[in-house]
């Protein structure tokens, strides 16, 4: 599976839940674009491949965030579950959140 940077920004209720997901590829280039619109499943290219488009997106976040934390597994694989849930109703490419 090839990976790239992503930015995102988890948005939280009063309780500190996870809501929503939002998420981009960094940049203004060509590459950039193409990236995003790859990610968000608009665009296939052959060397890239994931089973879900969401749960890419989700594994990048996980990564990120057991550097930030120093997640122990265990609290990797809650934060895992825990975002799948939330990108059932609440994950959006930042250009197109509402």
């Amino acid at each position: 599976m090839s990976k790239f940077d992503i930015h995102y920004h988890l948005e939280t209720s009063a309780e500190g839940n996870i809501t929503k997901i939002h998420w981009h590829v960094p940049g203004k280039s060509d590459f950039s674009r193409m990236m995003s619109r790859v990610v968000q499943g608009l665009m296939i290219p052959i060397s890239i491949y994931r089973p879900t488009t969401d749960e890419g997106i989700i594994d990048q976040i996980v990564q990120s965030e057991k550097k930030k934390q120093n997640l122990s597994s265990d609290q990797e694989a809650v934060l895992k579950n825990e975002l799948l849930l939330v990108a059932q109703k609440g994950i959006c490419f930042i250009q197109n959140c509402k």
